[in-house]
């Protein structure tokens, strides 16, 4: 063999194991694409799971369900406050525990943070009810994943807009029920507690009676604390299972390229908006809940930068409404034998649910008084209420009910609630006005627009308290309040 020829073998050979190792190294480099996100996530979802109740087994399997989906397209912390005495489950955290605990989601499942300072050392404090600590866990994510979009999920117990006073009748419970702190946060705690800094793109509540107008007015953008852009909620009751969160998650991929899979839009993580993010939530309830049951099932999104438009409208309208309480009590009905006109979000076979949560669809009762301009209504009041009505239109993204509201419900229309009580009703030789001393002016949506002492109704607080409150001194009466 020529010593050229051996040359050239021994050339070929160092080529062909190059180019095996080239092959393995982009094959192995492939793989490796295969199981990481092609770019940074730009969200980080912070899940806030008050389940020191009787929804802990509930709340867990929600848990598990994040963990099925989870593809590491986006940040997941998890702020979980368990119960002793509901589950004693394992999954998915890998432990049973009671307390609080937060974890980040990875491929290789929950691995608890150690480094969650805003975690009071004594387990006795951990108070998932407590506004300061679901500050600290949105303080300590938005440190932990900085520079990104940020979606605050709430699951729990809710009740709607409560504020720091209570009643024997209808306690000050709220959202977050910790049943061993027997603690709630209420509705003001959410801007008095948190800040502008505390902000998030995206509020998406798994808890009931929280699509109601005092609750997202409270939280609303531009109101110089603790807000959030986009708001999905449903105003009655939901159902125990919550919201599937595999299929809302799944929905999620990596890129930034909208695609159509099994006739499900899915959004790349780069490019998905808050609004994208609030549609996936909507459209999955829709299809797994609406379309299923008769439940007296309700989603709605809410754009809050127009919920203002909303209270100055509703407003207007109320200060014209001040002589015509029986007028709208026909039209709202009896809380004793409840055959009311108007859509509402409660157990109207159940007295005390009437009384405990009078939430009544705010487009569907404006509805009506243009409806009745003929015969009750002037002119005036009627272009109002149609004002009303345009302005629910703009700041209702979205929104359905089950077929227990066909065929009644329109979508996109109604959906948001307002509290309106038959207070002058003496039940169990109470007064109820008296008992909904809560629904007063620590609640934004009561104080704003409003004027103390004027002798005049300049908001729809303010014309429940002339109707059902008689003492114009300046005691101010049941609740205090002088209008």
């Amino acid at each position: 063999m020529m010593k050229g020829d051996r040359i050239k073998i021994i050339q070929f050979s160092f080529f062909v194991i190059i180019s095996i190792f080239l092959l393995f190294s982009c094959e192995c480099k492939e793989e490796d694409n295969e199981e990481l996100p092609y770019e940074k996530p730009v969200w980080t979802v912070l899940m806030y799971s008050g389940a020191d109740n009787d929804l802990e087994t509930v709340l867990l399997l929600d848990m598990s369900e994040v963990k099925k989906a989870f593809n590491g397209t986006v940040n997941i912390l998890v702020c979980i406050d368990r119960s002793a005495g509901y589950s004693t489950s394992t999954y998915p955290f890998g432990t049973d525990f009671s307390g609080m605990k937060v974890f980040s989601l990875t491929r290789d499942g929950f691995v608890e943070m150690k480094d969650a300072e805003f975690i009071p050392v004594l387990v006795s404090d951990h108070n998932s009810g407590n506004a300061d600590i679901l500050k600290g866990f949105i303080d300590y994510g938005k440190k932990k994943y900085p520079d990104t979009k940020y979606a605050l999920f709430i699951g729990s117990h809710g009740q709607g807009s409560r504020s720091s006073d209570s009643s024997d009748l209808v306690k000050n419970e709220n959202l977050v029920q910790d049943q061993t702190s027997n603690d709630w946060i209420l509705t003001p705690e959410f801007t008095e507690k948190m800040g502008s800094e505390q902000s998030v793109d995206l509020l998406a509540i798994d808890a009931c009676f929280m699509g109601n107008i005092e609750f997202i007015y409270q939280l609303r953008k531009g109101n110089n604390s603790f807000s959030a852009d986009y708001i999905v909620a449903s105003p009655p009751e939901i159902r125990s299972e919550g919201w599937n969160y595999t299929d809302i998650f799944s929905r999620i991929k990596i890129g930034g390229n909208v695609t159509n899979e099994n006739n499900r839009i899915v959004y790349g993580q780069s490019t998905l908006s808050a609004l994208d993010f609030a549609l996936i939530i909507f459209e999955e309830f829709y299809d797994k809940v609406i379309t299923q049951t008769s439940r007296n099932q309700v989603i709605t999104i809410y754009d809050t930068r127009y919920v203002l438009d909303v209270k100055n409208n509703f407003d207007d309208l109320s200060k014209l409404l001040v002589n015509h309480k029986v007028d709208l009590k026909s039209i709202r009905g009896s809380a004793s034998i409840l055959q009311s006109e108007i859509i509402h979000y409660f157990n109207s076979a159940n007295l005390s649910h009437s009384i405990a949560y009078p939430y009544f669809d705010l487009y569907d009762l404006c509805d009506k008084i243009q409806q009745n301009n003929d015969e009750v209504f002037s002119e005036d009041m009627v272009g109002k209420a149609l004002l009303v009505m345009k302005a629910i239109d703009t700041f209702i993204i979205d929104s359905a009910g089950d077929a227990d509201y066909s065929p009644y419900f329109k979508n996109g229309k109604n959906g948001v609630s307002i509290f309106f009580p038959e207070g002058d009703l003496m039940y169990e030789n109470k007064l109820l006005w008296n008992e909904y001393i809560w629904y007063n002016v620590n609640l934004a949506w009561c104080k704003d627009n409003a004027v103390a002492g004027d002798a005049s109704t300049d908001n729809w607080f303010e014309l429940l308290d002339c109707w059902f409150d008689s003492t114009t001194d300046s005691t101010g009466g049941l609740n205090n309040y002088s209008f």
